[in-house]
Protein backbone atom coordinates (compact mmCIF):
# COMPACT_ATOMS: atom_id res chain seq x y z
CA UNK A 1 0.00 0.00 0.00
CA UNK A 2 1.09 3.39 -0.62
CA UNK A 3 2.20 5.89 2.02
CA UNK A 4 2.61 10.07 2.02
CA UNK A 5 5.03 11.13 4.41
CA UNK A 6 2.54 14.03 5.33
CA UNK A 7 3.47 17.30 6.89
CA UNK A 8 -0.13 18.53 7.32
CA UNK A 9 -3.43 19.18 5.59
CA UNK A 10 -5.65 22.32 5.41
CA UNK A 11 -9.39 21.24 5.11
CA UNK A 12 -10.89 24.59 3.59
CA UNK A 13 -8.06 26.88 1.68
CA UNK A 14 -9.02 29.77 0.19
CA UNK A 15 -5.81 31.04 -1.30
CA UNK A 16 -3.87 28.20 -2.37
CA UNK A 17 -5.56 27.40 -5.68
CA UNK A 18 -6.74 30.99 -7.52
CA UNK A 19 -10.88 31.63 -7.26
CA UNK A 20 -10.81 28.33 -5.68
CA UNK A 21 -11.91 26.58 -2.53
CA UNK A 22 -9.04 24.40 -1.88
CA UNK A 23 -8.44 21.32 0.23
CA UNK A 24 -4.03 21.27 0.74
CA UNK A 25 -2.31 18.52 1.33
CA UNK A 26 1.37 19.27 2.92
CA UNK A 27 4.21 16.85 2.13
CA UNK A 28 7.11 16.25 4.31
CA UNK A 29 10.92 16.42 2.51
CA UNK A 30 12.69 18.60 0.13
CA UNK A 31 15.96 18.12 -0.82
CA UNK A 32 16.33 21.45 -2.48
CA UNK A 33 16.83 23.40 1.06
CA UNK A 34 15.64 26.80 -0.60
CA UNK A 35 17.15 29.93 1.27
CA UNK A 36 13.90 30.90 1.51
CA UNK A 37 11.14 28.62 2.22
CA UNK A 38 8.12 29.29 3.57
CA UNK A 39 7.20 25.56 4.89
CA UNK A 40 10.94 25.02 6.63
CA UNK A 41 8.55 22.86 9.26
CA UNK A 42 7.93 20.02 6.47
CA UNK A 43 11.57 19.58 5.25
CA UNK A 44 12.44 17.03 7.83
CA UNK A 45 10.26 14.44 9.83
CA UNK A 46 8.82 10.78 9.18
CA UNK A 47 4.98 10.79 9.36
CA UNK A 48 3.62 8.36 7.08
CA UNK A 49 0.22 7.94 6.45
CA UNK A 50 -1.75 5.59 4.07
CA UNK A 51 -3.00 6.95 0.76
CA UNK A 52 -6.35 5.72 1.60
CA UNK A 53 -6.60 8.34 4.81
CA UNK A 54 -5.70 10.77 2.72
CA UNK A 55 -8.28 9.71 -0.45
CA UNK A 56 -10.96 9.11 2.50
CA UNK A 57 -10.10 13.23 3.80
CA UNK A 58 -10.60 14.21 0.01
CA UNK A 59 -14.26 12.51 0.27
CA UNK A 60 -14.95 14.34 2.91
CA UNK A 61 -14.10 17.86 1.73
CA UNK A 62 -15.26 17.47 -2.40
CA UNK A 63 -18.57 18.65 -0.98
CA UNK A 64 -17.58 21.95 -0.45
CA UNK A 65 -14.11 22.55 -2.06
CA UNK A 66 -13.79 22.20 -5.77
CA UNK A 67 -10.06 22.21 -5.81
CA UNK A 68 -6.77 19.56 -4.34
CA UNK A 69 -3.49 21.64 -3.81
CA UNK A 70 -0.43 19.67 -3.61
CA UNK A 71 2.36 21.35 -1.30
CA UNK A 72 4.90 20.60 0.95
CA UNK A 73 7.98 20.16 1.21
CA UNK A 74 7.96 19.14 -2.20
CA UNK A 75 5.26 16.97 -3.32
CA UNK A 76 6.98 16.05 -6.60
CA UNK A 77 9.96 14.19 -4.71
CA UNK A 78 6.86 11.80 -3.94
CA UNK A 79 5.75 11.65 -6.98
CA UNK A 80 3.75 7.99 -7.05
CA UNK A 81 1.80 9.61 -4.37
CA UNK A 82 1.39 12.59 -5.57
CA UNK A 83 0.25 11.46 -9.26
CA UNK A 84 -2.33 8.90 -7.27
CA UNK A 85 -3.75 11.34 -4.75
CA UNK A 86 -4.00 13.54 -7.91
CA UNK A 87 -5.81 11.20 -10.23
CA UNK A 88 -8.47 10.31 -6.94
CA UNK A 89 -8.85 13.83 -7.06
CA UNK A 90 -9.48 14.35 -10.48
CA UNK A 91 -11.83 11.55 -11.06
CA UNK A 92 -14.42 13.73 -8.32
CA UNK A 93 -14.26 16.69 -10.59
CA UNK A 94 -12.02 18.45 -8.59
CA UNK A 95 -9.22 20.84 -9.89
CA UNK A 96 -6.08 19.83 -9.62
CA UNK A 97 -3.35 22.64 -8.29
CA UNK A 98 0.38 21.79 -7.12
CA UNK A 99 3.22 24.07 -5.30
CA UNK A 100 6.58 23.33 -6.21
CA UNK A 101 10.90 24.18 -6.62
CA UNK A 102 10.99 21.61 -9.26
CA UNK A 103 10.14 23.52 -12.26
CA UNK A 104 13.00 21.17 -13.26
CA UNK A 105 10.94 17.67 -13.51
CA UNK A 106 7.73 19.96 -13.64
CA UNK A 107 6.76 19.29 -17.15
CA UNK A 108 7.10 15.62 -17.04
CA UNK A 109 3.93 15.31 -15.05
CA UNK A 110 1.95 18.61 -16.03
CA UNK A 111 -0.80 16.19 -17.34
CA UNK A 112 -1.73 15.65 -13.60
CA UNK A 113 -2.07 19.27 -12.55
CA UNK A 114 -4.46 22.06 -13.60
CA UNK A 115 -2.30 24.46 -11.92
CA UNK A 116 1.22 24.99 -11.07
CA UNK A 117 2.38 27.53 -8.50
CA UNK A 118 5.98 27.63 -9.46
CA UNK A 119 8.73 28.73 -6.79
CA UNK A 120 12.17 29.71 -8.19
CA UNK A 121 14.71 28.89 -5.54
CA UNK A 122 17.33 31.43 -6.50
CA UNK A 123 14.90 34.28 -6.38
CA UNK A 124 14.12 35.91 -3.04
CA UNK A 125 10.64 36.09 -3.13
CA UNK A 126 9.84 39.51 -2.83
CA UNK A 127 11.49 39.83 -6.25
CA UNK A 128 9.82 39.27 -9.51
CA UNK A 129 10.66 36.34 -11.18
CA UNK A 130 10.51 34.44 -8.01
CA UNK A 131 7.02 32.75 -8.82
CA UNK A 132 5.35 31.53 -11.75
CA UNK A 133 1.34 30.02 -12.31
CA UNK A 134 1.61 28.04 -14.80
CA UNK A 135 -2.59 26.95 -16.16
CA UNK A 136 -2.34 24.01 -17.64
CA UNK A 137 -5.99 24.32 -18.39
CA UNK A 138 -5.78 27.20 -20.18
CA UNK A 139 -2.70 25.62 -22.82
CA UNK A 140 -0.14 26.15 -20.34
CA UNK A 141 -0.46 30.00 -19.94
CA UNK A 142 2.45 31.46 -17.90
CA UNK A 143 1.27 34.07 -15.63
Amino acid sequence: MTEVNLGGIVSLSMVDYPEHAAITIFFRGCSRRCKWCQNKEYLNGDTPVTIDSILNLIDDASGFVDALVLSGGEPLEQIEAALEIASYARALGLKVGVHTSRKDILDEYKGAFDYAWVSDPHIHPAQPGSHTAIWYDHGGARI
